[in-house]
């Protein structure tokens, strides 16, 4: 195959149909979406899951200090050691894995 011959036969078809000003249907659609599928910067990926992550976080704190204050105006009942707060379990829970980390498999 002759490359030059090729470029040549390319280059003489482009002039011979000129540009026009029309954009193609649907165009801006294609366009965003090749955006989105693009790799991003690893960066701006960690920092949108780190503040992901914040606002969770923030919403589980909110709920852990409503769960609190609700619990703690309740009268301590000294006769039945069953009873806990719910922060208590919340707490447990959350701590639950570093706490088994250190079991040898």
């Amino acid at each position: 195959m002759n490359l030059d011959r090729l470029q040549r036969t390319l280059l003489e078809a482009a002039r011979q149909s000129p540009p026009t000003d029309s954009v193609p249907a649907a165009f801006e659609r294609r366009v965003m979406a090749r955006l989105r599928t693009a790799t991003a910067d690893p960066l701006a990926l960690w920092g949108a899951w780190l503040w992901r992550s914040a606002v969770s976080a923030c919403g589980l704190a909110l709920v852990t200090g409503a769960i609190s204050l609700a619990q703690s105006d309740l009268p301590a009942d000294e006769t039945e050691p069953t009873l806990e707060l719910a922060s208590t379990h919340l707490e447990d829970a959350l701590f639950a894995p570093a706490a088994s980390s250190s079991e040898n498999w």
